[in-house]
């Protein structure tokens, strides 16, 4: 009895028991956690009051087999189960075996994103040649004859500047689109993240004047990631403060350490994000500015995920935002 305790708590599924009016006799600390089983739980009303769970009647007879698949406390279940008989003073025993398939699941839906995302990445890339072609010609075409002709007209050279403008942003969001259908494999080096942002400032603030940059960092952490992704990573992040301070407002950059992790806050004051909204903003082509096709968070979260670092989000309407990202250190 003791060996069999011993291995049922060792378990890496759960085990639990059960007489046929749903009520416990026995389970093992994995059952319990996923489950939360406890005193008066029924058994029954947890794992077959969904209506996508099959009919307990169903597998009430002796040497009966039943195998489903479940949602419960945010775990997602496999639950394989047969019918006893007389075992010690019960007539009829339920026997389950349940297994954790959350983080399979996860791998899977993984995949199935990385393949959609090749797919269409592939589609892109031929598309997007198709339009930058001619959109190149039509944007250089209207610089030519925007030097070359004398226009007296002050609305004849206001529609080429539009032109110029929208072909601009158009052949912008080719390229963020490709950015977001393109994986390709990390190649980590180690690497001072301030020297990054210093970077990404520079470019930035050229054409931002009136944004107003507080630097709470020092160089001398290092963090080991992907040079070219943690560049996009930075980039998306600080464009996208700019953008929320409609180019006239202060935002804070900060690094610090704690433990072994180097954490970096992207804090701005400007329009702030909805509650309600906060959720969706890593969902693909989700803005909340009129200007892009509202990628740049989701590739945000993509280069996140890649390295398994963490990040977390805080903000309030017209008050401002705060991201945090967590360069978690390699174990």
């Amino acid at each position: 009895m003791l060996l069999n305790n011993s291995v049922m708590e060792r378990m890496e599924n759960g085990f639990v028991t059960s007489d046929f009016e749903g009520g416990v006799i026995s389970y093992n600390e994995k059952a319990r956690d996923m489950l939360k089983l406890g005193k008066n739980k029924n058994l029954f009303t947890l794992l077959f009051s969904d209506p996508g769970s099959p009919d307990i009647k169903s597998f009430s007879k002796p040497g009966s087999k039943i195998y489903f698949e479940t949602v419960i406390n945010d775990y997602v279940l496999a639950v394989s189960g047969s019918v006893m008989e007389n075992i010690y003073s019960f007539d009829r025993l339920l026997v389950l075996i349940i297994t954790d398939l959350s983080e399979k699941r996860a791998i899977e839906e993984q995949l199935r994103k990385k393949e959609h995302l090749a797919l269409i990445g592939e589609m892109s890339a031929g598309i997007a040649h198709e339009i930058r072609n001619p959109l190149a010609s039509i944007s250089g075409s209207v610089q030519f004859l925007r030097k070359e002709l004398t226009l007296d007209n002050e609305e004849y050279q206001n529609l080429m500047d539009i032109i110029v403008k929208e072909s601009d942003r158009l052949s912008q969001s080719i390229e963020d689109f490709l950015d977001f259908t393109k994986t390709t494999p990390l190649e980590k080096t180690d690497m001072d993240p301030a020297a990054l942002i210093e970077e990404v400032l520079d470019l930035i603030a050229h054409n931002n004047e009136g944004v107003t940059i507080v630097k709470k960092f020092s160089s001398g952490f290092v963090i080991n990631a992907d040079m070219k992704k943690i560049k996009q990573l930075l980039w998306n992040l600080i464009n996208n403060a700019v953008k929320a301070v409609g180019g006239d407002g202060t935002i804070e950059i900060n690094l610090y350490k704690k433990e072994r992790d180097v954490f970096m806050t992207v804090a701005d004051d400007g329009i702030g994000i909805e509650p309600s909204r906060i959720a969706k903003i890593f969902t693909p082509f989700y803005s909340k500015f009129t200007s892009g096709i509202g990628l740049g968070m989701a590739l945000v979260k993509r280069i996140v995920d890649e390295h398994n670092f963490e990040i977390a989000i805080e903000s309030q309407k017209n008050i401002g935002t705060e991201v945090t990202i967590c360069f978690k250190a390699e174990k």
